[in-house]
């Protein structure tokens, strides 16, 4: 642990208008026990005890007469003089202080009020809204007490993250004036510095008051933090998966949401990538081959950004194909860390040509005459049914070529967004009695192997003529001859 030293600050000068005490910022690390900013003390003669002191930093005014020294009680003396041009916010490290016999009397008297001021707190959040009051309390010591008196003071941001005036603290004019007043018999005053409360998350602010002596010189002066109290929102992206369609395009929406405080503007990067096997995306799959990259800008309370892409609908028979997008490098915002990268699959929502064929009836007459249809329905499932196809097939069977009216071969032609096509085969009728006959017509797909067969039967509707010899009697005559004809007969289909 640091050791702990007392010392004691005096400050002095050879005329009255300029002997108003500094002030002085003690400053440290965290390794001695300090933030880096401790707080202010009056340089009124007294003491103050600290740990591990670094350097002090001259508050007052700017040229003034006379000098302050350190007194350690280890019998160093250090001290600046104006010989030294000391200079309002001059950094005075301890090293370079020199031992010196006290220059000046620091018990010389004034009459002049001398005017001190201290934050209430050194650092308070902001608030998400409206405005933070943050109160800095401003005495005087000597002077005439029954007097008002009415001070101006600046507010200005400090320290590594200046907060913003009219951004991050209001009610003050546009150079960030304003005016205490003393009233009379009172030796405090009260200096309100409204912070603006918002949701967005950013580093710790510093600000300071600036106060003017009442001859308007440069006088005391308070700091204080305005603590960040938001978190950011969290940006997450989630999966995807759709059919890519059999035409067109197919748009591939992926959004990213921001989700907490989404008051402030937030960006991420994003990338979209792809695997090099058989299930990563290739370039003909998107719009002029898209898989790119970008940035996503979401403006003040915009919760969802969308990324699209454009995807190529075919009726290719594929395997599922997928892309991943990640995101990356947020600002303003934080990355859900179950949720950086997104999945996106197209999913393949094609499938083969299968032909079947079945006759319309299993089977019928061929009639006596002319010709007799025997009509056979073709389907097609899967492929692309919003084309036109045309399907090959033969004629075969028990049948000859007298059977038929018609050749043999022939092709029949589904329509576009038809799922069924009819091929008829013309049988020829006839009276001849015949065994029944079997017709099979078999398809021819498309890369030309055999396909599905259906058969019907024509049925012999033909019967054998019916022959009959009847009897005859007659008398034989008294000479020559007599012709006795018996007469055969044939009934049904001659």
């Amino acid at each position: 642990m640091a050791e702990e030293r007392t010392f004691k600050f005096w400050h002095y000068a050879d005329d009255v208008n300029n002997s108003i005490f500094p002030k002085v910022i003690l400053e440290g690390t965290e390794a001695d026990g300090l933030s880096s900013v401790v707080g202010e003390f009056p340089l009124e003669p007294g003491e103050v005890a600290i740990a591990g002191i670094r350097q002090l930093l001259y508050t007052g005014t700017d040229g003034a007469d006379g000098a302050f020294f350190l007194d350690l009680f280890d019998g160093t003396i250090g001290y600046f003089s104006d010989s030294q041009d000391l200079s309002l916010n001059d950094s005075i490290p301890l090293q370079q202080f020199t031992e010196e016999p006290l220059p000046l009397d620091p018990d010389q008297e004034t009459d002049a009020p001398i005017i001190s001021i201290v934050p209430e707190v050194l650092s308070q959040n902001e608030g998400d809204d409206g405005t933070t009051a943050f109160e800095f309390e401003v005495t005087r010591e000597g002077g005439d007490l029954e007097q008002e008196l009415t001070l101006a003071y600046r507010v200005v941001g400090s320290g590594s993250d200046p907060a913003k005036l009219g951004e991050d603290f209001i009610g003050l004019d546009p150079a960030g004036n304003g005016q205490v007043t003393f009233e009379a018999g009172a030796s405090t005053a009260v200096i309100t510095v409204d912070v603006v409360g918002d949701t967005i998350e950013e580093a710790n602010e510093g600000f300071t008051v600036n106060l003017f002596n009442p001859d308007n010189s440069l006088g005391a002066t308070a700091s204080a933090t305005i603590t960040n109290d938001d978190q950011a929102p969290v940006l997450s992206i989630t999966d995807l998966s759709q059919a890519e369609g059999n035409e067109g395009t197919t748009l591939f929406t992926v959004t990213v949401t921001r989700d907490g405080e989404t008051g402030g503007t937030s960006t991420v990067n994003w990338n979209a990538t792809t695997s090099i096997d058989d299930n990563g995306v290739k370039t003909d799959d998107f719009v002029l081959g898209q898989l790119t990259s970008g940035i996503l800008t979401f403006a003040p309370d915009e919760k969802a950004k969308d990324i699209t892409f454009e995807v190529v609908g075919d009726t290719v028979v594929e395997l599922d194909e997928t892309f991943t997008v990640t995101l990356s490098d947020p600002d303003n915002a934080a990355l859900n860390p179950d949720a950086t990268e997104a999945t996106v699959t197209i999913e393949n929502d094609d499938t083969e040509l299968v032909l079947t064929i079945e006759a319309v009836e299993a089977a019928q007459p061929e009639g006596d005459s002319g010709t007799t249809p025997f009509e056979f329905v073709v389907t097609r499932a899967g492929g692309d049914l919003t084309q036109a196809l045309d399907v090959d097939y033969r004629i075969g069977g028990d049948i000859g070529a007298d059977d038929i009216d018609g050749p043999f071969t022939g092709t029949v032609r589904f329509e576009p967004d038809a799922s069924t096509a009819v091929i008829t085969v013309n049988v020829v009728g006839d009276i001849v009695v015949e065994t029944d006959e079997a017709l099979q017509v078999q398809l021819i797909n498309p890369d030309l192997s055999l396909g599905a067969t259906a058969s019907a039967t024509i049925t012999n509707d033909d019967q054998a003529p019916v022959l009959s010899i009847t009897d005859l009697s007659q008398a034989e005559g008294n000479e020559g001859t007599t012709l006795f004809t018996v007469t055969v007969t044939r009934d049904g289909e001659t």
